[in-house]
């Protein structure tokens, strides 16, 4: 084996042992936990300065979702929420389906 297709094997492996299913982590989207830096205490959920608005997204497949720009931190919540349930629940249906 050439050392980059053991390199590929070996984090290949190394990221089916991190619970990695097609390029998602899925340990991390069904973890509530926000980072240290996030100010909202909302994952997803931030202040955008510039606009003066609250901004909701979140980051699937190495895929930004832009959920949109709210006056309420709420509304923004809510967004983030209901992105969670229609992108990631999707994602975990088939996944749920094909392990059984």
């Amino acid at each position: 084996m050439c050392s980059e297709c053991a390199s590929n094997y070996t984090v290949t492996k190394m990221r089916e042992k991190l619970g990695f299913v097609d390029g998602t982590q899925i340990s991390r989207i069904k973890s509530e936990r926000v980072i240290s830096s996030n100010t909202s205490g909302v994952r997803g959920v931030y202040y955008d300065k510039k606009s003066g608005m609250w901004r909701a997204r979140l980051r699937f497949k190495g895929r930004m979702y832009n959920l949109g720009i709210f006056k309420s931190f709420d509304d923004a919540v809510k967004a983030r929420k209901r992105g969670e349930e229609e992108i990631y629940g999707k994602f975990l249906e088939e996944l749920k389906a094909n392990q059984v």
